[in-house]
């Protein structure tokens, strides 16, 4: 059975949790907006703060499925293979995740394209990934999503935040670059960049909650039982 907004939230109302989120990116983003520029950057910066805290959040996460790989193994697993990803995808070592998306333009600053081959590869991955979630889940996610039930809702949010930074990320490489005249600290560059890197912020803890709700109802389920 799925919880609903009718059901109880067991000590976490799923508003406050949407709100709160919802609130804290809308704060992030009028900080940047009011900081001296080079702090600002300084906060946006791969491996900066911001990077920093969503990491943690991530490996928060993670443990959250680990304890629940004996009570359901499939979905516990594909979950923490997710959280793997988005967590590796994140920090990008090497430029890993960057070397198999973009094709690099022969001068820096021009317009940068895409890797076909291994923007397919990735794609394969993020398909098992999420048909394996999809299968394990069997059919509760969308249920869910019909329901309202908060969990899937703050997964599919947190799914949603994926995608939209990632046509942003596009947007920027092959528009807002140095060869048409942008300059990643001012102007559309700089506005682009600071939703990017809030919805990357803000990802890893709508997934986080997104588990404490599921292990708080199968908790309370236990005890019911």
């Amino acid at each position: 059975m799925l919880q609903t907004e009718t059901e109880p939230s067991f000590g976490v109302s799923p508003g406050w949790i949407f709100t709160g989120l919802f609130g804290l990116g809308l704060s992030l983003v009028l900080l940047l907006c009011v900081l001296p520029r080079p702090l600002a950057l300084k906060l946006l910066d791969e491996r900066g703060p911001m990077e920093m805290v969503s990491l943690v959040v991530y490996l928060l996460a993670i443990l959250g499925l680990v304890s629940m790989l004996l009570h359901n193994a499939a979905l516990a697993s594909w979950g923490i293979a997710a959280l793997l990803f988005l967590s590796v995808s994140e920090y990008n070592p090497g430029n890993l995740m960057t070397k198999w998306i973009d094709r690099q333009p022969g001068n820096p600053g021009d317009p940068v394209g895409l890797n076909v081959p291994g923007l397919m590869a990735i794609s394969l991955v993020v398909l098992t990934i999420a048909a394996g979630l999809l299968f394990s889940s069997r059919g509760r996610f969308f249920s869910g999503l019909r329901h309202r039930g908060p969990e899937a809702w703050l997964v599919f949010v947190g799914w949603f935040f994926l995608m939209l930074s990632f046509i942003i990320d596009r947007i920027q490489g092959y528009f807002f670059n140095w060869h048409a005249g942008y300059r990643l600290e001012k102007g559309i560059f700089y506005a682009s960049d600071v939703v990017e890197e809030t919805l990357e912020f803000l990802m890893p803890f709508f997934f986080f909650f997104a588990i404490l709700l599921w292990s708080r109802r199968r908790k309370h389920s236990e005890i019911g039982s």
